[in-house]
């Protein structure tokens, strides 16, 4: 919804919202997407944060807890060390895909940079996945932790190591 977004029961009440109350600015303004995190639960979703809906115009992936309390917000940022190349990163952060692995990290579609960039669970960035010629329109993640992506009209599986991202289930 635009502003926030909510949590219902079964039965439609109202558990949570991350609706700002007084004139506070709302955690999130435009959601684009949404995932859950299967170890903890938290909730990500990627926000088109414009202007009109109260936010700083940036693209950017909230974290929060299962409260809706914010936990990190992540922005676009990769480390020099991570760079494959002098374009990777250059262009503004615009996630079109988000989901979350069975470790907890976060797998996220840059489409401006064309890259599937690879986060744990509390926003240290791990790496880059995979670079394309296109940029990603969708991922996601199956059981094993392959990884699929929409590029322009194809779709890619990518099978990353997870032994070098430990699991952090506690």
């Amino acid at each position: 919804m635009a502003k926030h977004i909510s949590k219902f029961t079964t039965q439609g009440q109202m558990v949570l919202t991350t609706m700002a109350t007084g004139t506070g600015k709302p955690l999130v303004c435009t959601p684009y997407r949404i995932t859950e995190c299967p170890v903890t639960h938290n909730v990500a979703v990627i926000d088109f944060s414009d202007f009109s809906d109260g936010g700083d115009g940036n693209k950017h992936v909230v974290v929060m807890d299962t409260d809706f309390q914010k936990l990190f917000v992540y922005r676009g940022d990769i480390p020099c060390t991570y760079k494959q190349t002098t374009e990777t990163g250059c262009e503004p952060f615009n996630p079109m895909g988000l989901v979350v692995d069975s470790c907890g990290n976060l797998i996220i579609g840059d489409n401006n940079n064309h890259v599937i960039l690879l986060l744990r669970g509390d926003g240290e960035f791990l790496r880059i996945i995979h670079t394309d010629t296109y940029g990603p329109r969708a991922v996601g993640v199956d059981s094993e932790d392959v990884v699929w992506e929409m590029f322009s009209l194809n779709v890619k599986l990518l099978q990353y190591n997870r032994q070098t991202e430990k699991c952090r289930l506690s």
